[in-house]
């Protein structure tokens, strides 16, 4: 089946469908093409904090991706420390170098607006960046994440002791990554699909 989502907050950014998200991630034809929209997957962040986030920053032991740039004030658009679902840590750490995440011959993209209209226009969906996140966050609530993890993940604001010290606990935003993983399995394309584990050998397939 077609995976829907439906959001009921009004007017905005159109959220983005199951299979739209794949088709995004089919048209992908550039490492900076892959990696932008694989973290906007993966972890739900803003476009900017994206190209911002730089390979000292992705903690590969935890798993954890910290978007906040050192000595940035910080505003009221926060920016998160969230894990990385496995498939998609997979894939950045055989990519691994130094400087920008997403970069083209080096160097931080100026903006994603461009970037973005040409995967979209590939793909031959419409939409906005944005929409990625939007899909994401409904994704979450639907799979029944507990709203602390999503807050923590989209970078929304907790209450202050919350929020300082919740990256200490064992199950920081499991569940999120969790879910992160099962849906990037779902619309996985073949560019990506080299990077999921392999199946024991003992193992029996049934068809």
């Amino acid at each position: 089946p077609i995976w829907k989502v439906k959001a009921e907050d009004g007017e905005g950014v159109r959220p983005f469908e199951l299979d739209e998200l794949r088709k995004l991630l089919e048209a992908c034809q550039h490492d900076h093409e892959r990696r932008f929209t694989l973290l906007a997957i993966a972890n739900a962040q803003r476009p900017t904090s994206i190209l911002q986030l730089t390979w000292d920053r992705i903690d590969a032991r935890q798993g954890i991706a910290d978007y906040n740039v050192p000595g940035r004030r910080r505003t009221k658009k926060r920016r998160a420390l969230a894990p990385i679902a496995p498939l998609a840590l997979a894939y950045l750490e055989a990519h691994r170098s130094v400087g920008p995440v997403v970069q083209w011959k080096g160097k931080q993209l100026a903006g994603y607006k461009m970037t973005f209209q040409r995967i979209a226009r590939r793909a031959g969906v419409a939409g906005s960046a944005y929409g990625i996140r939007k899909a994401v966050a409904i994704w979450l609530r639907q799979q029944g994440v507990p709203e602390l993890d999503i807050k923590g993940m989209l970078g929304h604001s907790m209450s202050g002791q919350t929020e300082r010290y919740a990256h200490y606990r064992p199950e920081y935003m499991r569940a999120a990554a969790t879910s992160m993983e099962a849906l990037l399995r779902g619309i996985c394309p073949g560019w990506l699909a080299s990077y999921l584990p392999a199946q024991p050998e003992h193992q029996t397939q049934v068809i």
